[in-house]
């Protein structure tokens, strides 16, 4: 899921459509929010992170 260019024989865009409207289509608005919600902890943790090594240096 991370390169959904490298598994498609298309462009990465129209996998990443297919599959963006597969989870659309299977799943109601709370359970995409749980996906969200943890990229986002763990997109802010790796901010954090990056951002407190770059201050130590």
């Amino acid at each position: 899921m991370a390169d959904l260019g490298a598994s498609s024989h298309r462009e990465t865009a129209v996998a990443e459509s297919v599959v963006v409207h597969a989870l659309i289509e299977f799943h109601n608005r709370a359970h995409l929010d749980v996906p969200r919600r943890v990229h986002v902890i763990l997109f802010e943790d790796d901010t954090t992170e990056s951002e407190s090594n770059d201050a130590r240096e």
